[in-house]
């Protein structure tokens, strides 16, 4: 189906800005931090609870501004371990829409932008799908969907070690949080945590764009939609 085909190729994108491999940073060496909220932890110890936190976690926020080719892509979703999404994702060209997963099933509202894109010009078609959700069935796109909008696979996806030596690199603020950076070699993705000590996950920060984790633990709350065309309609 046209409509999940924009929404995986856009999510995908957006996976793999956060998962590419090679570059490096002004890293500092493996051994532990002297001082610091991580006084006596390695860079090594840190991810590990980060990637431990995160794999335990009940919910997340994401938000993120990425480039996929030559589209901007523009996230902000909450995420819930139990099977509730609900956010919005702007494509650049393709438009945008509001996404919601309903306890395991998946739902787009595209927005009167993405519409026009959808309907190829037809005054009918667009007038049909004006103001409607669609489902998102069972084929390989709308799972790929799915499952970029899931907690475990999206902490395996962007937080999977590679085997590569962790090094502490210096860290930024985001939306208010000071942090601490932590590279690891064969990535180019620098994955932010909290100077708190707590080792929680602020930011992901890639060449094309950085993602931004917030909300953990936050109730995700959700209700499926009226006006819905169902997969079977759309296929």
């Amino acid at each position: 189906m046209r409509t999940t085909k924009l929404l995986t190729a856009a999510l995908i994108g957006a996976a793999l800005v956060l998962s590419g491999c090679g570059g490096s940073s002004d890293a500092q060496p493996e051994g532990a931090s002297q001082s610091g909220p991580y006084a006596g932890k390695t860079p090594k110890d840190v991810y590990d609870t980060t990637r431990k936190q995160a794999a335990e976690a009940a919910s997340v926020r994401i938000k993120g501004d990425l480039v996929e080719g030559s589209d901007k892509v523009v996230m902000d979703l909450r995420i819930a371990r139990a099977g509730n999404v609900s956010g919005s994702l702007s494509m650049g060209s393709q438009g945008s829409l509001k996404l919601l997963v309903v306890d395991g099933t998946g739902f787009m509202l595209p927005g009167k932008d993405m519409l026009k894109t959808l309907s190829g010009g037809d005054a009918e078609v667009l007038k049909y799908l004006d103001g409607k959700w669609m489902e998102l069935g069972q084929d390989a796109d709308s799972q790929g969907i799915m499952d970029l909008a899931d907690m475990d696979e999206l902490s395996k996806m962007v937080l999977e070690p590679t085997g590569g030596e962790v090094t502490f690199v210096t860290g930024k603020e985001f939306d208010g949080r000071k942090t601490v950076g932590l590279e690891e070699q064969g990535s180019d993705s620098i994955i932010y945590v909290a100077a708190d000590g707590s080792a929680e996950l602020v930011a992901i920060q890639a060449p094309d764009g950085d993602i931004t984790w917030s909300d953990w633990n936050e109730p995700v709350r959700v209700k499926a939609p009226k006006k819905v065309i169902t997969a079977d309609e759309l296929s």
